[in-house]
């Protein structure tokens, strides 16, 4: 019997670190329909500047907060978001609980609004 309480025990250790780990990695698609209908996100691309980026990353942010649970993203996390290019950037999440939530951490464009420019090319071109 107690090996069996060894064995549930370090399962349920690792189902939990599982999840902690699954948990801490959020990629949100601009191009899908469930983002694109948005105002703040409808037509925004890498090469638009950084406070439209950042308002498109912010409502994304709410998006999914609001279909996967307000504690699904929080404060000091950095998202992925995939524009309908392909291409990708990072955002940071001051206070999903704000309307301008989010930082863009990366630009495509020349445009470095916040931090130094960084790109990702599709991954086709990787």
């Amino acid at each position: 019997m107690n090996m069996n309480m060894s064995k549930k025990r370090w399962l349920i250790a690792g189902l939990l670190a599982t999840g902690i780990a699954i948990a801490g990695v959020v990629s949100i698609n601009l191009g899908s329909s469930e983002y694109q209908n948005r105002s703040s996100i409808h037509g925004v691309t890498e090469s638009d500047i950084g406070e439209v980026r950042g308002a498109a990353m912010s409502q994304a942010v709410g998006v999914y907060r609001l279909s996967h649970g307000l504690a699904s993203i929080s404060s000091g996390q950095t998202v992925s978001f995939r524009y309908p290019s392909g291409r990708t950037e990072s955002g940071l999440v001051r206070d999903p609980n704000m309307s301008d939530s989010t930082s863009p951490l990366g630009n495509f464009g020349g445009n470095c609004d916040f931090l130094p420019c960084r790109t990702t090319p599709p991954s086709n071109q990787l």
